[in-house]
């Protein structure tokens, strides 16, 4: 039977130039582009990409829904336990992201920056690359796996890929456990290093970063895996087929997304997923894209920023249960992207299950992956589309796809109308403790949200503060609770971090600012690597609030210098103004500076116009400027060696 009734297309030819452009990064004046995970490298997973993200969902994750938080409340009683992030949308729009608990213990709380492990999440993103790739005439999901992977077993050649997209394959044996995990060959490199002999440390290293690429893995397994044959039923009359859940499945299908993808620019599993499906806007600025998508390892431990650990309850507290541990007895990793090994934040978490409801991703074939194709065994007759479950009763949302590894659980859900709101609803959660299950708890928040809206958290004001507290302090700007707020509809990775120093003078009663690169000594800054610029007097108004005069201000980076047109500094004092609050940014870029950094600003304005920005006028007349705000911006006061 021909799963998709349309021919795929021939291949398309899209300008794959652009989906490698991007605007200036400036991270501690460094300055580097949106890019895809790679496999090798000190810098696998890049860090603007989570950077940019954070800095697009920080305005939802400052946002209160008491509604919400008496349902987090009460599953966290104690927010200095392992916890959780929900993010929810409505009418295709996201309007909430939060964090309950701690990321880490002892460390960070979980936020819209985490990164979390989403377990057989993944099998939606491989499952939407498969069609993606079926669209663009890469592969035909109706041929079969010997069709494009070599292998002498011939069970597994014969499976037919949609069967791998549907678990009707019987790929990995007759029950879930079986098909849990690869059946490795006798003597392969994996076979070897399930249990590490002492001395093979290092080769079995090697070994797991090998087996990252699904097609290398899948020549380690495809001659002895087995292949149960399950009852057929007929899906387009209704009767769906007998299926089993499969891990080794999915692995198998990964691989043959990897060998398709070795012939385009992605050249690999992980990139192309990143490329296609994670920026399937098209537009590498697009709002709506998901940057964050990267494959966790173990030898990526310390280069995912913002990773959250996993955790598992001891009846006393948590013991660290981590979703990839080298070493681990009786098992080999590597394997597992295709089928579970993916992380990202809450907020492209969301924007998945949005972009899947929405039928963003494939236009139209989206279609394919909510059909009722299987009737999973063991799962309480679930039926399963591809790279979905599709649920009948009630007890969970219509279409969602739950995942767990190691001390990682997530989920996410739709409802096309929820509740007869006429609106349809997501809702996504991440957790770092096995003993919260998301998928269980959808409807539960759901329920919750229903009449009610988040709204923003209450200021506090304090007392007048006179201008004289501000006499010689210096303020280190922090990014953390920062967004961006223009251009609304695109995510520019421009992030100055800690190299934006406000300085207020006794003397000339206002501030100054220091956009340069320094060094932290614990709490004193040291060695400021330009001089200061004038910004203009300093009024205290109403709340303590202060606007700068409009200003141009140069960025001093390590490959040049950058000019902030028309800079605006605006905020508000803390008590005794030891602090500086909500604190926005606001400037004109002129895009044709990017070019030292071999960057087509052309290019760039056309991008943004695309989502919706638009490059204006600069003061030669040339439709080359880009206006630009930052909002959320805080500052404590700190000490400056002036050297």
């Amino acid at each position: 039977m021909n799963v998709l009734n349309a021919k795929p297309p021939s291949y398309l030819e899209p300008a794959r130039w652009l989906a490698r452009l991007a605007v200036i990064a400036i991270v501690l004046a460094s300055v580097g582009c949106y890019r895809a995970p790679t496999l090798t490298g000190s810098d696998q997973v890049y860090d603007p990409n989570i950077e940019a993200t954070k800095l697009k969902d920080n305005d939802l994750g400052g946002l209160v829904w008491p509604e919400v938080d008496a349902v987090m409340d009460t599953l966290l009683p104690d927010p200095n336990d392992p916890g959780c992030a929900i993010g929810i949308a409505r009418g295709g729009e996201l309007i909430y992201l939060e964090g309950y608990g701690k990321a880490v213990i002892g460390g960070a709380n979980w936020s819209v920056a985490t990164m979390g492990a989403v377990g057989s999440i993944s099998k939606t993103l491989t499952a939407a690359a498969a069609l993606k790739m079926h669209q663009q005439g890469l592969i035909d999901v109706n041929q079969t796996v010997g069709s494009y992977l070599a292998t002498s077993n011939g069970p597994l050649g014969s499976t037919a890929i949609h069967e791998l997209m549907n678990h009707s394959g019987g790929v990995g044996g007759a029950t879930q456990a079986l098909a849990f995990g690869p059946t490795w060959e006798g003597g392969s490199p994996a076979s070897e290093c399930v249990v590490i002999d002492p001395g093979e440390e290092a080769a079995c290293a090697n070994a797991s970063q090998l087996a990252a690429r699904p097609e290398m893995a899948f020549g380690w397994y495809e001659g002895v895996e087995a292949v149960e044959n399950l009852p057929k039923g007929d899906p387009a009359s209704g009767i769906p087929h007998d299926g089993v859940y499969s891990n080794v499945g999915y692995s198998a299908l990964g691989a043959v997304i990897d060998d398709a993808a070795q012939s385009t620019s992605s050249g690999g599993y992980e990139a192309w997923v990143w490329d296609e499906i994670g920026i399937y806007t098209g537009n590498l600025l697009s709002a709506d894209n998901l940057l964050s998508l990267a494959l966790s390892h173990s030898w990526r431990n310390g280069d995912i920023p913002y990773r959250a650990r996993g955790y598992t309850p001891n009846g006393a507290g948590f013991d660290l249960f981590e979703a990839f541990a080298p070493g681990a007895v009786d098992w080999f990793e590597g394997w597992e992207g295709p089928s579970g090994g993916w992380v990202m934040t809450i907020g492209d978490l969301t924007r998945l299950a949005v972009a899947v409801q929405e039928d963003a991703i494939l236009g139209g074939l989206e279609d394919a992956m909510r059909f009722e194709w299987t009737e999973l065994l063991g799962w309480n007759n679930d039926l399963y589309g591809m790279g979905m479950f599709l649920n009948q009763n009630g007890a969970r949302p219509p279409q969602w796809h739950g995942g767990a590894i190691g001390g990682h659980r997530a989920n996410w859900g739709v409802w096309d109308n929820y509740a007869g709101t006429g609106q349809s609803l997501a809702v996504a959660m991440m957790c770092n403790r096995t003993d919260i299950v998301p998928w269980n708890q959808a409807n539960v928040i759901a329920a919750a949200t229903v009449g009610s809206s988040p709204r923003p958290g209450q200021i506090q004001f304090g007392a007048p503060v006179e201008e004289s507290a501000l006499d010689d302090r210096t303020f280190a700007l922090d990014w953390d609770a920062a967004w961006q707020e223009v251009p609304r509809g695109a995510t520019l990775p421009f992030v100055l971090g800690d190299a934006l120093v406000l300085n207020t003078s006794a003397t000339r009663r206002g501030f100054e600012a220091s956009l340069v690169a320094f060094e932290r000594e614990e709490d004193r800054l040291t060695r400021p690597l330009g001089k200061s610029q004038w910004l203009g007097a300093l009024d205290l108004g109403r709340d303590n609030t202060f606007s700068t005069e409009r200003r141009d201000v140069i960025l001093e980076t390590s490959d040049g210098e950058i000019v902030l047109e028309d800079l605006v500094t605006s905020g508000r004092v803390g008590p005794g103004g030891r602090s500086l609050a909500d604190v926005g940014l606001s400037f004109s870029l002129d895009t044709r500076q990017i070019e030292r950094f071999d960057l087509d600003w052309n290019a760039v304005c056309q991008l943004a116009e695309e989502t919706g920005a638009r490059c204006k006028s600069c003061r030669d007349g040339e439709t080359a400027c880009l206006a630009v705000e930052y909002r959320s911006l805080r500052g404590e006061a700190v000490e400056m060696d002036r050297r």
